[in-house]
């Protein structure tokens, strides 16, 4: 039957092929005892971390199995960079293998779920920042509670501030370069200018040279994680627990990165956004 019969669980929807003819439908939430999930190798953290929500809240499962890449831009295990405390089980593998091969009554395998957050009601929130009803917040911020820092991230910020005036993120870098996505450094410039002289602001750049530009220009208004390691999985998420800690945030437009971090905050932030997507072409 495989021959004429097959079915394909992608993003948020599965792809059926019956002789030779394709359709796509979407996942509907229902509960399910086993989810296999391959994560997308090109995803970042908050991609991947938001699919894992989704997952856990579309279908409820007793235990997922994930393959989750480190060999390309996340170069950390899920294990090494969160703490998540849920009834759901949840195993890392190390081979896309090992999760594709897994058999069990009443599961499925899932590539890259999708990262874009939806209520059961089918309704998208993502990147909608304060904007987001009451209901879906408060549903949501029952599974990001949970979701907390490994040891090795609680202890690289345990000796900062507990508050922050502002998050700052900044996500120009090489890769976003590309696809035309980097925001004119100008515009978070302009929006810092205004904020009081004694303001202490959190920054999480991509990058030395924008790091550099800031603290050239705003000097101690700047605080930044000391002696960053740009390349470090662990050093990226301390930056999302500490973008957490502040009152208001300026975040890159399109960025599911600070949009993490706004719901590691309890989604209490006020949120501005710099920049669109009126010249990204890709």
């Amino acid at each position: 039957m495989d021959k004429y019969f097959s079915a394909f669980y992608s993003g948020w929807h599965v792809m059926y092929r019956i002789f030779g003819i394709k359709m796509k439908f979407q996942l509907r939430p229902k509960h399910i005892d086993t989810v296999n999930i391959v994560t997308d190798p090109r995803a970042g953290i908050g991609n991947r971390l938001f699919g894992l929500i989704n997952v856990l809240s579309y279908f409820t499962p007793r235990e997922i199995n994930i393959f989750w890449d480190t060999k390309n831009w996340v170069s950390a295990k899920l294990n090494e960079i969160f703490d998540i405390k849920t009834n759901t089980i949840i195993n890392e593998f190390e081979k896309i293998e090992e999760v594709q091969n897994i058999k069990a009554k009443n599961s499925i395998l899932i590539y890259g779920p999708s990262c874009a957050l939806k209520t059961l009601k089918n309704e998208n929130i993502s990147l909608k920042y304060n904007e987001i009803p009451k209901e879906a917040i408060e549903y949501f911020n029952n599974f990001f509670q949970n979701v907390k820092p490994s040891k090795q991230v609680s202890e690289r910020i345990k000796n900062y501030d507990k508050t922050y005036d502002y998050a700052l993120q900044i996500r120009n870098n090489k890769d976003w370069q590309s696809f035309n996505r980097n925001e004119n450094l100008e515009l978070f410039f302009d929006k810092l200018k205004a904020m009081p002289d004694n303001s202490k602001i959190f920054l999480s750049a991509m990058n030395t040279e924008v790091s550099k530009a800031f603290k050239d220009r705003f000097g101690s208004k700047i605080v930044e994680l000391e002696n960053k390691n740009y390349n470090s999985m662990i050093d990226a998420v301390s930056d999302l627990y500490l973008l957490s800690r502040a009152k208001s945030a300026v975040y890159s437009f399109g960025s599911t990165f600070g949009e993490l971090a706004f719901w590691l905050n309890g989604a209490k932030q006020k949120v501005e956004i710099i920049g669109s997507d009126e010249n990204w072409n890709g």
